[in-house]
């Protein structure tokens, strides 16, 4: 026959401190678990959304648990990220325009400079400043920036146009229907400004990258936050 003998008093004592050391456990678990549901949202981010710049995934952050606050938090500091999660209508916050990128980019990835924004193109701080003095050959180097109104879908554009080949005094200009080119060179169109913009549907599925990697690291974490606190 086994016979076991417990003292009372130091088994009370060892479950006090267990129990004492419980819900620093369920921190780091928490905690833990959030890290690795932040490391599955920046792997998955790439797939789901246009990453221009580093900064986007950097901007996915975690709020770790603590004795006192037994939740931890997997989220984006960018506050245009929730649209993207959640769809609905994007609105300018100052209650103007909305510029959309039209043919500013050289691709599709790439990150408009602030030098190319709307208002920058339009009062020329994005080209030389030799522009105002430029006469002959030299001012055939400046594109020109504008509005243009599309009469189709009622609203503002900014265009480009480059400038005209220089053609040095005394010498024919080409006409159209002669072989030539016009004079003016083709119109592009670099920014389209809309009051609003309606994204459809969510694209970044934050919300069930972030279910799944928890209910799969769950299990693991809080075994080894236990596994710890009785090392200690």
């Amino acid at each position: 026959m086994l016979t076991i003998k417990i003292d009372e008093r130091e088994f009370g004592t060892a479950m006090n401190w267990l129990t004492a050391s419980m819900p620093r456990g369920f921190a780091m678990a928490l905690t833990w678990t959030a890290k690795a549901a932040q490391a599955k949202v920046k792997e998955s981010l790439p797939h789901s959304f246009i990453v221009r710049s580093p900064w986007i995934v950097g901007g996915i952050r975690i709020k770790t648990a603590t004795v006192a606050q037994q939740f931890s938090e997997v989220g984006s500091v960018d506050p245009f990220m929730a649209i993207h999660e959640e769809g609905g209508t994007k609105k300018s916050p100052s209650g103007k325009s909305l510029a959309v990128p039209a043919d500013i980019r050289p691709t599709i990835r790439d990150l408009v400079k602030r030098k190319d924004w709307p208002g920058k193109l339009l009062k020329g701080k994005s080209q030389s400043t030799r522009k105002a003095r430029a006469k002959g050959p030299e001012k055939a180097k400046y594109p020109i920036y504008f509005m243009m109104l599309s009469k189709k879908r009622r609203r503002w554009m900014v265009a480009k146009r480059d400038a005209p080949a220089w053609i040095p005094k005394g010498k024919p200009r080409a006409k159209k229907g002669e072989g030539g080119k016009s004079a003016h060179s083709p119109i592009k169109i670099m920014w389209v400004l809309e009051k609003e913009i309606e994204i459809k549907e969510a694209r970044l599925h934050f919300d069930e990258t972030v279910n799944k990697a928890v209910r799969e690291a769950w299990p693991e974490m809080a075994s080894k936050a236990l596994d710890r606190i009785l090392r200690r």
